[in-house]
């Protein structure tokens, strides 16, 4: 009876298990798992309120002047050489032969002037300052890498007040801090 009970017990737990012995002709025996009943769906609670983070999201707050780029080419990213032109940065300054011909930091001393060559100057000079200001501090900058290059390229092909605009907006990004300074 002892014997019966313990078969019993092995029987019952080998079951529990979902595992079994199936007989395939050869001299070993191979297992297999057997599921035992359907699997129960469990509801799961979605919270009403947003679950915190555990790490804090990056604050956008370093950007370096156009000034200081021009003075510290060192500090520049590997990405970019003070000597590429900016048309090869910048495609929509093909619009503006003699500044896509000027080397990056030749722009970062655009003075600016009248109508729209005298706003894609002051376009320029910012936008090259956002994008070396993009590419050393990536989320620490307002504006990503892609976005500067678009940005200014759009506004490039637009008028003098939407290149104002877009300066306005980059030159504020530009003045955040510089922690190279």
């Amino acid at each position: 009876m002892q014997n019966t009970a313990a078969f019993l017990v092995a029987i019952v737990a080998i079951v529990s298990l979902g595992l079994l012995m199936h007989d395939t002709g050869s001299s070993l025996a191979q297992p297999v798992l057997v599921a035992i009943g359907d699997p129960t769906p469990t509801a799961t609670g979605t919270p009403k309120e947003p679950t915190p983070t555990p790490t804090a999201t990056p604050k956008a707050d370093k950007g370096c002047t156009p000034g200081f780029w021009k003075n510290h080419p060192s500090a520049w990213p590997s990405a970019y050489s003070p000597s590429a032109t900016v048309g090869s940065v910048f495609s929509g300054a093909s619009a503006f032969p003699n500044l896509a011909s000027a080397t990056l930091i030749q722009g970062l001393a655009f003075q600016g002037g009248p109508g729209t060559a005298g706003a894609a100057q002051i376009l320029l000079r910012a936008a090259i300052a956002a994008l070396l200001n993009s590419a050393s501090f990536g989320s620490s900058y307002p504006y990503s890498t892609g976005s500067v290059i678009s940005m200014t390229n759009t506004a490039l092909g637009g008028t003098r007040d939407a290149m104002i605009s877009l300066a306005s907006s980059l030159d504020t990004a530009n003045n955040l801090g510089c922690p190279l300074d």
